[in-house]
Formats: structure tokens, C-alpha cells, sequence
């Protein structure tokens, strides 16, 4: 569930990025494009690499990726992953991991023919994928690794075989490379790491000299013939110093660095190789690769000058938003449904439950429409009874003595009370208005009459349990009614009231009246037992109410629980997401957007009625949905926002008028603390030049060489564009432009400095004493087949003194 809320938010996320909702113009590459990552630590970048452009870039899917390394990746379009030898077991050590590295990758023949056919395989399938660039004269290859990855030490031969194989197709191959440094030392192996990182520096900086040149014998046959690859001058084109520490000393948020340094690549990259159209504005003051190469090096420089970036955006937080409005619209259609509950009286809550208030009654009645009266049983009274032995009886035995021949033959058999149709026929009654099972066959008779039995009345009709609800129904309990009745059992016959003289004359004096004194008889009894059994069958048919109701009550707490989890769900995910998308852009989200929602679902109602939201153009029925599973229900209420939310005009605002609005919909309408247009530039423009700082932090005071320029990205027209580069107008100290986009979903900014040597680097003055200590030690570094290594210059170690202070 989490995940696929997840899917959504960067599905939402990425459809504003590259439909061209709110008019946004989509990002293209120029030239096609291919990333060669190298080493197991990089691989989280990779993810970051891939899914950030896969977002923002309309042509993404004709970038390649090219993995080497150790780690097991998930399957992804256009990934291809190769796995270097490992060293042998006796290298395999820290004192010769790297070295042993390099000698398997020479010496292991059937991985270098594997990575031959795959580096074919990259061939063909640029080749496929060329219709969807611009222009296919140029290849652009960036190289990204961690420097303290031990495998970094292969990037001079897989960058060259890459850039000979693939310049068969191109008529230029460009290379840059990215080394990303890990300045935050975490674990006791922070020394030997900094040694490593350190190491791959000093292999750049011998690859990045005008005398450098590589040449192997690395192209192989399937019939195992080697041909050469060779490379003369500097390796890369550009060489980007990318750290987790920027130049004011600060570390990147933990668990962010991996994304920020793969937004910053990609930017950079975006920069020098994207699609235009039409002829550049001057006002734009675009950028020029070849000019900022140029700068970087100071005049009469020396090799071995580096470059470093600082990229930070300000923007709608999409995905956030996203979520915000599923878990508004949610709460709402919850708060609609317990409205309507609320709402709902008692006689339509037990019709909606399809329970009769008059139903226990009526069937009660039906039950007892088939029981013959006091005189259809005069039958029964054959049995003679001396008068003067009557006359000292009870009503319950004057009752008994006649009946007790003809009851002991009505009861045998099928008629038992325990049998067909007895008592037990109640509790399974269906509800008023269901035709009753045996109804029609004289069934319903026979239970009444059975009931009639004085004994079993008075101890069968008490209540199973003790259950206050019964009152509470309006279900008369019969217990009253079984008082009397067993206090007017009691009574002597001789103390009958009316007709007394007929009846005891026609007792004493012969057989004419012996159907008069039935009648007495069964007329004070009989009428009594009929009332204390149609409340006996009516304080059953509640107890089957009861049972319904509780069946009912278990179902739909089960179901109240599930949308209550469903609720908790959206909203930790929605809070998850705004916390990321920062103080800045995440502000007021709940706020505002809770509004928009409100504004939209009061449009909905007046359009489609009360019950859109559960109609079949909505989300249907929520039983139903939760019936088929809580993943089917949000599915269903995702593609219901998608629909009937998102494309409202709410949601194309510009990026500035939304951030506006958000920011002040907390404030009172007359409150003096709203902020004004002007105060947001302001704090934008500050919040994109803090974030954008340098990820190179670098001594300054040997940095003697600083070039820079710096780069907006967005709509050259927009007020907050305009009111950036108005701010920074008055400084010449570097050069300012802007890459023109059609773009309302945000703001952006790439700051690019460069010219600062490796001694300058805060990264290699603190780790070139661990590497010193450790070569010392007997730790091996470099390939032997680097032979290049000899010839770095001293120069560039630092005095005894620099260095030491710099640790």
C-alpha cells in the first residue's frame, strides 16, 4: 500500500514535469547520452540518476546506462550491468584490493570478452535509439564513481574502450567525469577510505594532463584476437570534484547526498547538451562550454584544473501535493458517509438494515393466526369430573383432570415441543414480509397450542439471558404477564365470578352443563396463556433482531476499521512527503490544499448531486470496494482524483501564485503579517543561492584561481526570474544568465566554479596523509599497468607543514 501510494505521488510528479500540464515546455538532450557508472558504492547514485531524469527528460528513454560493478540491480530499460573479476583470494586483501582489481581485469580473458559484446550491444542500441536526439554528430559519455571505491581504479581502461568502440559510430566522442567524495567519516575504516579516495585522485590528475596516454590492448574477438585501444591527452574533457560537504562546510542532509550529487550531475549535464529552440536570446547570456573550459584554467596554467557545481531548486512539490489532495478528498468522503449516518432516524436506520420496527408484532400475530379459540377446545373436556372433587380444585387442576387423557395423546410424536415447528422455529424467523417456512401446512397452529401447556409456559418463556437491550426495543417482557397468570392458577374454582351459579349447577346437576363450565374455565386461563405466548414469540423475534444486529455491528466494524487504517495510511505518507519537500515548498500544504478541495468537491456536488462521490462515475460503492480488497479501494480513489481533481484549473496555477497563496492561507484576511510577493522573491532568491553553494570545499587560501558562473533555470519572463537577476545584476565578479524554459512548476539554479588544483582541495589535504602512511605500510594502490603513475608530479604535494595543519 505504501509503495503504491509512492508510485502515485512520483507518477503525479513526473506527468508535471514532461506533459505539459500548466504550459510547461519538456526538456530534451541534444546529443545522446551515456552513463558509465563505476563501483559498487555508486549505485545508489545510479537509482538517483535514473529515476531524476526519467522524470525531467522527454528523451530518457534513449539514455543509456552502462553499470560495472558488484552489486545486484534491479532490471531497469536501457540498464546494462557488467561484473569486473574479482581479485584473486591472496589479493583480495586491503593492502592489495585495488592492485589485485586491475591485474584480474587484464588478466581474466572471459570477462573481457563479456564486456566487448556488451559494449557492442551499446553500440547497436544508440544506434536504435537515435531518432530521438537532434543531432547524432556527438556522443556524450559521463563517468561517475565514488573515488573511495576500489573499483574506481578501471575508469581509464573502461572509458577509453567506451570511447573507442563507440567513436566507430560517432564522429566525436566527449567524455566528462564526476568524481563524488565522501568527506563524512563514518566507521573505523575512515582512514583507509580517505587513502583510496585519495588515490583515485592522483590517477585524475596523471589522467588529466595534455602528456597523457593510455593505450591497451583491450578490444577482443569472439576468436580471441586483441586489437589496441589508445587515448592521447587528457581523459576527460571536464573533470567535476562533486562532494557531500560544500564549500561553507556543510554536510549534505544524511541519506540525501546520493540524490543531491545525482541532481547536480544531471544538471550540469542537461546544461552542456541540451536541446534549443531557435536562435539563442541574448538577454539570456546562454551558456558556452568552450568558454568556461577556457576560464578554468588561468594563463600560462599548468595541467590538472578542476571543476566543481552547486545546484538547488525551488518548485511545487508535486508528489507532496499529490498526496495531500488524495488524503483530503478521502477525509472527506468519511466525514460525508458519518454525516449521513448521523443524520439518518431510527426508523430509516432499521429500514436501511431492512428491519420492521412493526415486524416482531405482525410476525408474532402470523404465528398465532392459526390457534384455534377457547371454544373450537371444548372437545378436548370429555373427561367427567365429580363436582364435589372439582369444587375443592384449583384452576390449574380443574384444568388438568379433563385434559390429561387428550393432552398426552395430542403431544406424542411429531408434535413434541422439541420437535418440527417447535419453539426453536422462532429464532430462525426471517424478517416481516419473508414468507415463514411451514406456513400453510398448519404448523403454526400446532406450536401455539403446544404452548399452551401450563407447564411449559411457566418455565420455557423465561429469557435465555439477562439483556437490557430487549427493553430498549419496546419488546414487552411477558414476565408480568406470567405473574398473573400463575396467581390466577392458583385460585379455587368456587371463587369464579361471573356465571358461578349456572356453572356449579351445571356441574352438580348433570351433563348439559359441562360445556358451560369449559368455557369459564378456558375463558380465565387460556385467554391469559395466548397473551404470554404472543410476548414470548415477540421477545424471540427480538433476540433474532439482536443477533442480525450484532452480525451487522462485527461486519461493519471491520469495515469502519479498515478505512480508519486506509485514513492513517494516506495521512503519514502525505506528512512524509511535505517534510521532504522542505520547509520552503512544503509550506501550508495541508492548509491550502484541504481549501482546494472543498472548492472542487462543492463544483462536483452542484454538477452531479450529493452523491458523486459514491455514484458510478465516482468511486462506486465503498462495501463493495472494501469487499474486494483495501489495495482495490485506493486504486479506486486514485483514479477518481485523477479524473475529477487534478484536471482542475486550481492545479495550473504558476509555481510563484501557488507558493503565494499557500504561504498566506493561514493569515486573516486583514492581518498585517501577510507576506507580500516582494518578501517571497526575496526569500526564494536567498534560499536558491544558500542551496546552490559549491560541493567542493576548497582551502582558500591557496584557491587563487576562482572561476565562476552561475545559471537559472525557468522562464526568463517571471517575476521571480526577473527579480533574481535584478538582485544579483550589480556583481561582475562572475558571469549570471539564464537557460530560458516555459516552465511554472518551480525555479532552479546551477552555480559552476572551477580552476582550484587538488592541493586546494580540503577532500586531498586531509586524506594525503593517510595515503602516505599507508603506502608506507605496504598498501598498493595503483594498477601496474598505469604506467602513467610515474610521472605525477611532485609539485603537486603540499609542504610537511600545509599538510600537516590541514589534518
Amino acid at each position: 500500500m505504501k509503495q503504491l501510494l509512492r508510485d502515485f505521488a512520483a507518477a503525479y510528479a513526473a506527468e508535471a514535469e514532461r506533459s505539459g500540464e500548466r504550459g510547461e515546455e519538456p526538456r530534451s538532450l541534444r546529443h545522446p547520452l551515456l552513463f558509465l557508472i563505476v563501483g559498487d558504492r555508486s549505485s545508489d547514485v545510479l537509482e538517483h540518476l535514473y529515476e531524476g531524469n526519467r522524470r525531467k527528460w522527454s528523451n530518457h528513454e534513449g539514455v543509456l546506462y552502462f553499470y560495472a560493478g558488484q552489486e545486484d540491480l534491479a532490471p531497469r530499460e536501457n540498464l546494462v550491468t557488467w561484473k569486473p573479476p574479482v581479485p584473486e583470494a591472496g589479493s583480495a586483501d586491503k593492502k592489495n584490493l585495488r592492485a589485485g582489481i586491475s591485474r584480474r581485469f587484464y588478466s581474466t580473458e572471459a570477462k573481457l570478452l563479456e564486456l566487448n559484446l556488451l559494449v557492442r550491444g551499446l553500440h547497436n542500441r544508440l544506434a536504435e535509439l537515435g531518432r530521438l536526439y537532434a543531432s547524432l554528430d556527438r556522443l556524450h559519455i559521463a563517468v561517475v564513481t565514488r573515488a573511495d571505491d576500489p573499483y574506481s581504479v578501471l575508469v581509464p581502461e573502461l572509458t577509453t574502450l567506451l570511447s573507442v568502440t563507440l567513436g566507430e559510430r560517432f564522429r566525436s566522442v566527449q567524455a566528462d567525469g564526476y568524481a563524488l567524495l565522501q568527506e563524512r567519516q563514518e566507521g573505523e575504516d575512515f582512514a583507509y577510505e580517505a587513502a583510496l579516495g585519495v588515490a583515485f585522485l592522483r590517477e585524475l590528475d596523471a589522467c588529466q594532463r595534455r602528456t597523457y596516454r593510455f593505450e591497451a590492448n583491450l578490444q577482443v574477438t569472439g576468436d580471441g584476437l586483441k586489437l589496441p585501444v589508445s587515448h592521447q591527452g587528457p581523459l576527460f574533457d571536464t573533470a567535476y570534484l562533486l562532494g557531500d560537504k560544500d564549500e561553507r562546510g556543510l554536510f549534505a542532509p544524511p541519506g540525501r547526498a546520493g540524490h543531491i550529487l545525482a541532481e547536480t550531475a544531471a544538471q550540469v549535464i542537461l546544461l552542456k547538451n541540451r536541446r534549443t529552440s531557435g536562435d539563442p536570446d541574448p538577454r539570456h547570456n546562454d551558456y558556452h562550454h568552450g568558454q568556461f573550459k577556457q576560464n578554468l584554467l588561468p594563463a600560462g596554467a599548468a595541467d590538472g584544473h578542476y571543476a566543481s557545481a552547486g545546484f538547488a531548486r525551488v518548485s511545487r512539490p508535486s508528489g507532496a501535493i499529490a498526496l495531500a489532495v488524495l488524503q483530503a478528498v478521502y477525509s472527506r468522503l468519511l466525514q460525508r458517509q458519518r454525516d449521513q449516518a448521523a443524520a439518518l432516524g431510527q426508523r430509516e436506520l432499521l429500514e436501511l438494515l431492512e428491519l420492521d420496527p412493526a415486524g416482531p408484532d405482525a410476525d408474532a400475530g402470523a404465528l398465532l393466526a392459526g390457534l384455534p379459540h377457547p371454544e373450537d377446545m371444548h372437545g378436548l373436556m370429555s373427561a367427567p369430573v365429580p363436582a364435589g372433587e372439582l369444587q375443592r380444585m384449583s384452576l390449574r387442576d380443574a384444568e388438568r383432570a379433563p385434559l390429561r387423557r387428550a393432552r398426552a395423546r395430542f403431544l406424542r410424536g411429531e408434535h413434541r415441543l422439541e420437535g418440527p415447528g417447535g419453539a426453536a422455529g422462532c429464532k430462525a424467523r426471517p424478517p416481516a414480509g419473508a414468507p415463514a417456512r411451514g406456513e400453510g401446512d398448519g404448523r403454526p397452529a400446532l406450536r401455539a397450542v403446544v404452548h399452551l401447556r401450563l407447564d411449559a409456559a411457566g418455565r420455557q418463556a423465561k429469557p435465555r439471558r439477562r439483556d437490557p437491550r430487549l427493553a430498549r426495543r419496546g419488546g414487552a417482557r411477558p414476565r408480568r404477564a406470567l405473574a398473573e397468570l400463575e396467581a390466577a392458577c392458583e385460585e379455587r374454582v368456587s371463587s369464579l365470578g361471573a356465571g358461578r351459579s349456572s356453572w356449579l349447577g351445571g356441574l352438580l346437576g348433570g351433563r348439559g352443563t359441562a360445556k358451560a363450565a369449559a368455557s369459564a374455565l378456558l375463558g380465565r386461563i387460556y385467554g391469559q396463556k395466548l397473551e404470554v405466548l404472543r410476548r414470548e414469540l415477540k421477545v424471540e423475534l427480538l433476540r433474532s433482531y439482536e443477533d442480525r444486529l450484532d452480525a451487522v455491528h462485527r461486519r461493519m466494524a471491520a469495515y469502519v476499521q479498515r478505512l480508519q487504517s486506509l485514513g492513517d495510511l494516506l495521512r503519514e505518507e502525505s506528512r512524509r512527503t511535505i517534510t521532504e519537500a522542505g520547509e520552503e515548498a512544503g509550506r501550508n500544504i495541508p492548509e491550502y490544499y484541504g481549501q482546494v478541495a472543498g472548492v472542487i468537491e462543492a463544483e462536483l456536488e452542484s454538477r452531479r448531486g450529493p452523491g458523486f462521490y459514491t455514484d458510478e462515475r465516482g468511486l462506486g460503492s465503498l462495501a463493495k470496494g472494501l469487499e474486494e480488497g483495501d489495495e482495490a479501494l485506493l486504486h479506486r480513489l486514485i483514479a477518481f482524483v485523477r479524473r475529477d481533481w487534478f484536471p482542475h484549473a486550481l492545479f495550473r496555477q504558476s509555481f510563484e501564485q501557488e507558493l503565494l497563496e499557500r504561504a498566506n492561507v493561514a493569515v486573516p484576511y486583514d492581518h498585517r503579517e501577510v507576506l507580500s510577493k516582494e518578501e517571497l522573491y526575496r526569500d526564494l532568491y536567498r534560499t536558491l543561492e544558500n542551496e546552490a553553494a559549491v560541493r567542493a570545499d576548497v582551502y582558500r587560501f591557496t584557491h587563487t584561481h576562482r572561476y565562476e558562473e552561475k545559471y537559472y533555470f525557468g522562464d526568463y519572463d517571471s517575476e521571480l526570474i526577473r527579480y533574481a537577476l535584478e538582485a544579483e545584476s550589480g556583481n561582475r565578479s562572475y558571469k549570471l544568465g539564464c537557460v530560458h524554459e516555459k516552465r511554472a512548476s518551480g525555479v532552479a539554479k546551477l552555480n559552476l566554479m572551477g580552476g582550484f588544483r587538488l592541493s586546494d582541495l580540503m577532500y586531498y589535504r586531509s586524506g594525503l596523509r593517510y595515503y602516505d602512511t599507508y603506502t608506507a605500510g605496504g598498501y598498493v594502490f595503483h594498477g601496474t599497468a598505469v604506467p602513467v603513475l610515474q610521472e605525477v608530479p611532485e609539485s603537486g604535494r603540499l609542504p610537511e607543514e600545509e599538510r600537516g595543519g590541514a589534518v
